[in-house]
């Protein structure tokens, strides 16, 4: 009757306002109780109680934002406010452990909502950052995808790019980066037609990453020689490779190197012309 929705309806007031003064009061973010709200109403949509139009918006905002709000590169979950009969104060030092619990239930019926898990997954690995150890400009880094899954079906391709540079197809690859920081990106094609992805930064640290003007890295100079600034065309060691093309062939400037321009012969027994040199490395 008209007494009873007056009532419900002052009662919803009284609530509304005190929502907003707790809000007010407690502006931090509240994982547990976000968490839980969105298990229960995954679990409504695919249990088939709730509307699928209208509610897995909701519930994809909620797993977003304590993705990006709660959840901390290293796996903490905070703003878990501790057990108590009113609100309180959480910050993203508070974490509980039925905090995490709801977070991985709120999480495995997000991904029931989803559709499950994908036939595979590819892992590049985690960040990578090296100290240029012997100042010759380049670093070794082993770049490892075995933490990929593959769940059903096959993957027909791996490869690992840097940028629009194509660097291998093994999944367990060694390339040298030379200083700076590098955004490689590994791709692992799937037998169903879907190419995974999964990206990492690789970061090199160098004294100097640039070049002085006489063409030489400072480093390398100073590797070698205990100080830059030396002649790009002298010849220290005598054996008719300057320094320039040392540094560029990746020799000892103060040993003897193998002349890098040399003729061979192939398994057919054809001369051929060797020049061994480092790498380009790079787009083009």
């Amino acid at each position: 009757n008209d007494g009873c929705r007056a009532a419900s309806v002052a009662r919803r007031g009284r609530l509304l306002a005190l929502e907003s003064q707790v809000s007010n009061a407690y502006s931090n973010p509240e994982t547990s109780r976000t968490a839980f709200f969105a298990y229960a109403i995954d679990y409504g949509v695919n249990a088939g109680l709730l509307d699928s139009a209208i509610y897995p918006p909701v519930v994809i905002k909620a797993w977003n934002g304590m993705n990006t709000l709660a959840l901390s590169p290293a796996g903490k979950l905070g703003y878990v406010q501790a057990i108590g009969r009113a609100p309180n104060a959480a910050t993203m030092d508070s974490d509980e452990d039925y905090g995490y619990g709801a977070f991985l239930l709120a999480g495995s019926e997000t991904l029931r909502l989803l559709g499950g898990p994908g036939p595979a997954s590819a892992d590049a690995g985690p960040d990578v950052t090296l100290s240029d150890t012997n100042g010759n400009q380049v670093e070794p880094v082993g770049l490892d995808a075995s933490a990929s899954v593959v769940r059903g079906g096959s993957i027909t391709r791996y490869a690992w790019w840097l940028g629009a540079t194509y660097l291998g197809e093994d999944p367990q690859l060694t390339v040298d980066f030379p200083g700076g920081g590098h955004s490689v990106t590994f791709k692992a094609e799937h037998s169903g037609g879907t190419t995974f992805t999964d990206a990492k930064i690789i970061t090199i640290n160098t004294a100097s990453g640039v070049p002085d003007t006489n063409g030489l890295p400072d480093l390398w100079e100073i590797h070698y020689f205990a100080a830059a600034g030396q002649n790009p065309a002298a010849d220290p060691n005598g054996d008719g490779v300057t320094l320039f093309d040392d540094f560029i062939l990746g020799n000892d400037p103060l040993g003897q190197n193998a002349n890098p321009l040399r003729i061979t012969r192939n398994p057919s027994g054809q001369s051929q012309l060797v020049l061994d040199a480092r790498a380009a490395f790079g787009p083009g």
